[in-house]
């Protein structure tokens, strides 16, 4: 049998099974050996072959199904798959490859072979599947497609010279931030041979509406074909909320009788807040739409709505998580599931999955930017559209795809480090935070020599800050901890002589990091020049990284940060800071915030004077001033006291909680405190608090005067405001903002940060950054960031 016959074969099998699609690359005609390599090298996919096998041989939660780059991971994910083909399938293991054959390339054929004794042992033969080949291949002539995969593999996928990084096959097809995003979670999200994406395409009477564009009939009409694709964005628009409405009263709601309220979390996430977010936005849409009074443009509607939609990030990110959290509760919870499944037949009759539904957020997020982009193609006619400035919305849209996929990326890597840290004995406490390490770019086994002492082979890993040095257990897969090296001051030496250091043999693949401070140096011998280049590329982004050329060239103090506040922009693009860790530099001299990508553009330092940060403000907030006819009104500590604030940014403030949702302000165009309340029908109701001087007393009306404004909100929250306004018959249920109760002291390490003690008490006025764990809170007249598992929050109903 020819080798190319056999992978080819092997594809064939892994369609039979359910583990690809027939859309997939491996089943068309332009696959190509090396795709295959690419599609099981980092080992999810093998472990996921097992599991459509039997189930009951992995658990899928024991490996790490988004690795990315990091071959600890990988090797580790195919020593699973290699110990349960042996244990569960019976494979001998005179049969198993070892993983560096898959990982490196190194003897692709007994990756095959492995995988056709697997396809015809007796267990898989269970599913009456026709396994393939257990023929290797003796041929010469055939084993020229196996002598260039290695180069192929190195080359990256379609020879784009990306190197031997794990690409996978979504990589290859990155062709849009859309497909990037949709194939990332295909494989995420791929379980038990359900393809999610192809069920959520099925939901034809849900996604259809929500996603597919409108048959648009030939017309040369232009403005007709822009009308097409406005009632396209409008009406697809108004379908989706009806399906974020659907899943919260059809599923969310009913399932609290059988499930505690940490899993109802984790499976809908933040489901409600896109309801009502998504409500505000169709409004927007539809008012746009008929040309509203207010003079809002379908631009200025999604101009105004992208940070408000940053929330999409911690959604997808968690979606992965629910999918197994709603996978745990139907095989745990015998009544969950026939509720679920009561839920699932009154929907669409049982056709298709809570699983299916879940996914279509996702969907929509990202069909915005294509439908903007659609919508001004058709509008370029027009020299001043009324449809508003669509080519900055279509961008927001774009920015906010990019934002959610790199806080995508940057989850699975602080899981990825979360992974490293357990499987490396006796990390030193001073490196043993993903805040002291930076992102992995680059691990691996090498030679090391470090001064005198002799030549070792080491594992590496090679972090945005440090270089980890440890030696490698073969078995579990653990690492013990030998040196480490802080990059920030050091620097690469390629010009080292063959003789120096020691033994010749072997050194011209070598090369030198020198540390700076103490130098001390550290010579890295590769097994071959490709390896060399590698690692030196490595090593030497991550110095540059830290020590960017801008800080010699222009006078900066640039270094990279991670910024709590999701909304933060770079002052170059205007764009926002992708993901949510180690997003930009910030320049600690002018307080200038800039994407790596954007540092061309920086002009010389100028010092604190020139810019203004966009990042939470540098000095504790002053005390209030006095208000003029109110005194100096002492309301920091409250948590419906929200300072100086316009009617609209209230309204905007309010619209989206419940009803009875207040807070009370300074308005500086009345000079006046005002209440504002959220009533019916997304209303907002604003009520002037009057001061009567004589008596040094506070009153909605003349009915009843208060000796302070805690008084009044404190009598309005259990009567109603009908005795003061006839037809308001509500009462101040709730402040706009939550309050929490310190449980942990903390320290801030500056003045952007809100230092905590036992038992204060926090408002909490932002919940920017809560993704990575941050919350924005004031205490009296200090306003920082602190970390949210630290407090316990009230309840203020």
């Amino acid at each position: 049998m020819a080798a190319e016959e056999q992978w080819a074969q092997c594809c064939e099998w892994l369609k039979r099974v359910g583990l690809i699609g027939s859309d997939h690359l491996l089943a068309s005609n332009q696959a190509r050996l090396s795709d295959l390599c690419r599609f099981l090298r980092d080992g999810v996919m093998l472990c996921k072959l097992l599991h459509l096998l039997d189930k009951n041989s992995i658990d899928l939660r024991s490996i790490n199904q988004r690795p990315q780059k990091a071959q600890f991971l990988c090797l580790k994910n195919i020593s699973i798959f290699l110990q349960t083909c042996e244990h569960n399938f019976g494979i001998h293991k005179d049969d198993l490859f070892d993983p560096e054959m898959l990982f490196e390339s190194l003897d692709f054929k007994k990756v095959l072979h492995t995988l056709s004794r697997l396809s015809n042992c007796p267990r898989a033969q269970r599913l009456h599947i026709q396994g393939f080949s257990e023929e290797r291949c003796q041929n010469g002539g055939d084993n020229e497609i196996y002598e260039t995969l290695f180069r192929d593999m190195a080359n990256g996928p379609a020879g784009d010279g990306q190197g031997p990084g794990i690409k996978g096959q979504e990589a290859a097809d990155d062709l849009t931030i859309y497909s990037d995003l949709n194939l990332d979670y295909r494989r995420q999200l791929e379980e038990e041979g359900v393809r999610v994406y192809d069920d959520v395409a099925e939901l034809s009477w849900l996604l259809h509406d929500v996603n597919a564009t409108i048959p648009r009939p030939e017309a040369p009409d232009i403005s007709r074909k822009r009308d097409l694709c406005l009632q396209e964005l409008v009406e697809t628009e108004h379908n989706y909320v009806e399906a974020l409405n659907m899943l919260c009263r059809k599923f969310l709601e009913p399932l609290r009788r059988v499930l505690n309220e940490e899993q109802i979390k984790k499976i809908f996430g933040k489901i409600p807040e896109l309801s009502t977010i998504h409500q505000v936005l169709h409004k927007g849409l539809k008012e746009a739409q008929n040309n509203n009074s207010a003079g809002k443009t379908i631009a200025d509607v999604f101009l105004e709505n992208q940070e408000r939609l940053i929330i999409y990030a911690e959604y997808c990110a968690n979606l992965a998580a629910a999918q197994q959290e709603l996978e745990d509760v139907m095989n745990n919870n015998e009544e969950a599931k026939n509720l679920i499944q009561e839920c699932q037949n009154e929907v669409n009759e049982g056709r298709h999955q809570l699983k299916g539904y879940l996914v279509v957020p996702l969907q929509r997020i990202l069909k915005y930017h294509l439908l903007l982009q659609e919508l001004d193609r058709h509008s370029q006619p027009y020299s001043n559209s009324d449809l508003g400035d669509l080519k900055s919305a279509h961008e927001a849209m774009k920015d906010l795809a990019e934002y959610i996929n790199e806080a995508k990326r940057d989850k699975e890597m602080l899981q990825i480090i979360q992974d490293l840290q357990s499987s490396i004995l006796d990390m030193p406490s001073e490196i043993n935070d993903w805040q002291n390490l930076g992102k992995l770019r680059h691990d691996g086994e090498t030679r090391i020599e470090r001064h005198s002492d002799p030549v070792r082979k080491r594992y590496v890993f090679i972090f945005d800050k440090v270089m980890v040095i440890c030696s490698k257990q073969t078995k579990d897969e653990k690492y013990i901890f030998k040196d480490w090296v802080k990059l920030e001051n050091c620097h690469i030496d390629n010009s080292v002589a063959a003789g120096q250091g020691g033994s010749t043999k072997g050194r011209h693949n070598s090369f030198l990091l020198v540390v700076d401070v103490n130098k001390a140096a550290y010579t890295i011998l590769t097994k071959d020049s490709d390896s060399k280049e590698r690692w030196m590329k490595h090593i030497s982004d991550a110095i540059e990284y830290l020590n960017p050329a801008k800080n010699r060239e222009m006078e900066h103090t640039f270094s990279i940060t991670t910024f709590s506040r999701p909304t933060t922009r770079c002052m170059i693009c205007n764009k926002l800071l992708k993901g949510t860790i180690f997003q930009g530099y910030r320049c600690s001299r002018c307080e200038m915030v800039v994407h790596r990508s954007c540092l061309d553009g920086v002009q010389r330092c100028e010092g604190r004077a020139r810019h203004e940060s966009p990042i939470p403000p540098s000095h504790p907030r002053r005390p209030s001033e006095p208000y003029p006819g109110y005194g100096n009104l002492q309301l920091m500590n409250f948590p419906w006291w929200v300072e100086r604030m316009t009617r609209e940014e209230a309204k905007r403030q309010l619209e989206l909680l419940p009803d009875g949702t207040f807070l009370i302000r300074w308005s500086e165009r009345h000079q006046k405190l005002v209440l504002s309340l959220k009533v019916k029908h997304d209303d907002v109701k604003h009520m002037r608090i009057l001061k009567h001087e004589e008596a040094n007393s506070f009153y909605l009306s003349e009915v009843r005067y208060f000796r302070t404004v805690e008084a009044l909100v404190n009598y309005y929250r259990q009567n109603s405001l009908s005795e003061c306004f006839s037809d308001l018959f509500s009462t101040l249920s709730r402040p706009l903002y939550d309050t929490a109760v310190v449980k942990f002291s903390y320290q801030g390490p500056g003045a952007n940060y809100l230092s905590l003690e036992l038992d204060d008490r926090v408002i909490i006025i932002s919940h920017d950054g809560e993704s990575t764990g941050w919350w924005k809170g004031r205490i009296g007249n200090r306003v920082g960031y602190f970390p949210k598992e630290f407090v316990q929050v009230e309840n203020n109903f």
